[in-house]
């Protein structure tokens, strides 16, 4: 209750107070203007122009490449079956000698002893040539002398055929069978006189009559060879001279024939003959070459590891195995393709870095640049790289393809060809450099290129100042003329030049 009613007292006394200052006669208005501050303006906001290290790094993509490479790949030329047995797996470490590949080489060794029986055969047979085209050498002269004596010889003898042959075998014909005629005239005129004689003495005795029948059969003998020398006589003028005639002059013809095919083949047979050996000579030297390539490609078969390092299916192009994956797949397959890289033996310590340039950043990079490497592997390890070459042509659809060495040896051995890695590369470096906040720097309207920024005065309006740029990291913008140490810039466009 004591507390109410102190309550109540405290606000009535705070009333009555309040009362008593509203009562009270208020000042003029100018009395009370003139006892009031004059308020200043607030000073703009200002980016003061320092001289400060500045530099520009340029973030690349790339992948750790292999310096040191060797491929693997077969490239026959003859055999085209290749059976695989077992490869070596993908990711092996192997020593020079281990045999990546075993192939099956039965089926090729069947065809190398083949042809080299058919060589023998071949062999043979081009020796034989040989010798038949060094006696035919020999002979074709001959018989084109041969076939001019031939024909020589048979013009004499149709010569002598019609100048005395044949007349004088017409005349022997002729008397041949005029003598058939006398003789049987002879033999019966003397017959018909032993008859007369022996008539005459009545009485003959009996060697006369032996002499008689002697000549009888005389007549009798005459008359026959008569008859066969009429024969004869007949059948040499209608037939064995016509027929001698015919043979001699036919013979003649075959002669000339046989000459003029001695002159035109006979050269002939023998180009042939050489052009024959020329061929199997050629062929044998090809069926040679054909051998040799055989074995070499069975030798390529043997396909030995030529030095230590780690395998890896592909090829390696651009920091990426190429085709790896299809590759295993035929390989497990039993096959093994040809005139391609299968596989490639790298050496781990000897890395390079092979990154992607943006077109962006083309002009900014050139070779001698520095900068640090992180693997995407091993974050925490940092590594230092220089700049070796950068592509003048831009890779299809990735920008500018660039290389990287590092400054120091590998020394981490889990380091493997197509890790990934990004590169901080210093572009720009300038120890003592002007810079602003890009936010003060504003370009014209008209022309961007013309840049400017509004410089603070103390006394009077800001002044607007062209500028010329540097590049630009970060926030900060270098500056390279229209501005010193130690000036100050509008953080932001004066009121009314917002446009």
């Amino acid at each position: 209750m004591h507390r109410r009613f102190a309550f109540l007292g405290m606000a009535c006394g705070a009333i009555l107070l309040v009362s008593s200052f509203l009562t009270l006669p208020m000042p003029p208005l100018a009395a009370q203007q003139a006892t009031k501050p004059e308020a200043k303006p607030p000073a703009p906001k200002t980016f003061t122009v320092a001289k400060e290290p500045f530099k520009l790094d340029v973030t690349l993509k790339g992948s750790l490449d292999a310096d040191a490479v060797t491929e693997i790949m077969v490239r026959p030329e003859q055999w085209s079956s290749f059976q695989v047995l077992n490869a070596m797996p993908h990711g092996s470490t192997v020593k020079k000698g281990d045999n990546l590949v075993t192939l099956d080489l039965t089926k090729i060794d069947e065809a190398i002893k083949e042809m080299e029986h058919a060589r023998v055969t071949s062999e043979l047979a081009l020796r034989l040539a040989i010798e038949d085209l060094r006696f035919m050498e020999m002979t074709v002269p001959m018989d084109l002398e041969q076939a001019e004596v031939s024909k020589r010889q048979s013009d004499e003898d149709m010569e002598q055929f019609f100048e005395k042959g044949k007349p004088l075998a017409l005349e022997q014909a002729e008397q041949n069978l005029k003598m058939s005629r006398h003789n049987l005239e002879y033999t019966t005129e003397e017959l018909k006189q032993l008859e007369k004689m022996y008539r005459a003495k009545d009485l003959t005795e009996e060697t006369e009559e032996l002499i008689l029948k002697r000549q009888r059969r005389a007549v009798e003998s005459a008359a026959f060879y008569l008859k066969m020398a009429e024969n004869r006589h007949e059948q040499s003028m209608k037939f064995d001279l016509p027929r001698q005639e015919r043979n001699v002059v036919e013979s003649n013809k075959r002669a000339s024939i046989a000459l003029d095919k001695a002159k035109t083949t006979l050269p002939m047979q023998l180009r042939q003959k050489k052009l024959d050996v020329e061929r199997m000579q050629r062929e044998r030297e090809k069926s040679d070459e054909r051998l040799a390539k055989l074995k070499k490609d069975r030798e390529l078969m043997l396909m030995a590891a030529p030095t230590d390092g780690i395998l890896y299916y592909g090829k390696f192009i651009r920091g990426q195995w190429n085709n790896a994956a299809s590759i295993e797949q035929m390989l497990a397959n039993g096959s093994m393709p040809t005139n391609q890289v299968i596989m490639t033996i790298v050496h781990p310590s000897k890395l390079s870095i092979r990154a992607t340039v943006e077109e962006k950043d083309r002009g900014k990079i050139k070779p001698g640049q520095k900068g640090k490497v992180t693997i995407n592997a091993f974050p925490n390890e940092k590594k230092s790289a220089t700049l070796k070459a950068i592509h003048p042509v831009p890779s299809i659809g990735s920008g500018f393809e660039a290389v990287l060495a590092f400054n120091d040896a590998i020394a981490n051995g889990a380091l493997m060809p197509t890790m990934g890695v990004s590169v901080k590369l210093n572009v720009y470096s300038k120890d003592n450099a002007l810079t602003l906040p890009s936010s003060a720097i504003f370009a014209e309207e008209d022309d961007e290129d013309q840049t400017y920024v509004w410089l603070y005065k103390s006394e009077g309006k800001p002044e607007k100042r062209s500028v010329k740029v540097g590049e630009k990291s970060g926030s900060k913008t270098e500056i390279l003329e229209g501005l010193k140490e130690g000036d100050q810039v509008l953080q932001t466009k004066p009121e009314g030049e917002s446009k």
